[in-house]
């Protein structure tokens, strides 16, 4: 994790899935290590002002978000 808007992942290999956590281990090493992919991600941020059609804030209004799971991600 790199801060609350964004993350690290990773991956040894080209074509693996990426992998997180703050270790990487790569057990014994037989042979030259030549590749480790890191990759940013960074996380949206969304503001959300209710307003009504005369552009007056909407106070009592109440939003909620769903955070999709891993199946409905693509």
């Amino acid at each position: 994790m790199i801060s609350d808007y964004g993350a690290s992942r990773w991956r040894i290999t080209a074509g693996e899935p990426l992998q997180w956590g703050r270790e990487i281990k790569l057990g014994e090493l037989n042979e030259d290590f030549t590749s480790l992919e890191i990759i940013r991600c960074t996380a949206p941020i969304h503001l959300i002002k209710a307003v009504d059609e005369d552009a007056d804030l909407l106070e009592d209004s109440k939003q909620t978000l769903k955070k999709p799971s891993a199946d409905e991600r693509t």
